[in-house]
């Protein structure tokens, strides 16, 4: 699979059936969803289906485009308040901005499959959201110190 994209073009529902066609979980699928896009496998597959499948959610809609982005805008906040040097994080939320704002002016979907296509550009919205992932457990340390193995969360979200 090393050479699959990191985001596919949207692939007919039915290719999950072709795996296990008699499997339940499959048919139920297919009866609600149309199609699917594969994500590359690479570690990283989770931040990039989740920020990918947003903005693809939003793509018709501009107040909620706006709000998302005015969202990952205000996280710098969350990043700052754990301790995170901006320096670190700045040009990887840029970045992250500006996709926001040409797929928000282009409104196709070609330009985000395009965007999240380019490796460097997908794998700094992946860093981005991983940083502001380990800001938040950080800045919610007292709620979530109990589901780690670490001696503290700053220690378990600075591990590699």
């Amino acid at each position: 699979m090393t050479d699959a994209p990191l985001v596919s073009d949207k692939l007919d529902i039915t290719t999950l059936l072709q795996k296990q066609p008699e499997d339940a979980n499959y048919q139920d699928i297919s009866q609600r969803y149309d199609c699917i896009r594969r994500i590359k496998g690479d570690g990283n597959c989770f931040y990039r289906a989740l920020s990918y499948g947003h903005l693809e959610s939003v793509l018709d809609n501009s107040k909620e485009m706006q709000n998302f982005k005015e969202t990952v805008m205000q996280s710098r906040t969350e990043l700052l308040s754990a301790g995170f040097d901006e320096n670190t994080f700045l040009d990887m939320l840029k970045t992250f901005v500006q996709v926001i704002e040409k797929v928000e002016a282009d409104k196709q979907g070609s330009t985000l499959l395009n965007l999240f296509t380019d490796q460097t550009t997908s794998d700094t919205i992946v860093r981005y959201l991983r940083f502001l992932t380990s800001a938040y457990l950080q800045n919610h340390a007292e709620f979530f110190q109990h589901f780690v193995e670490a001696p503290s969360l700053k220690e378990y979200c600075t591990q590699k």
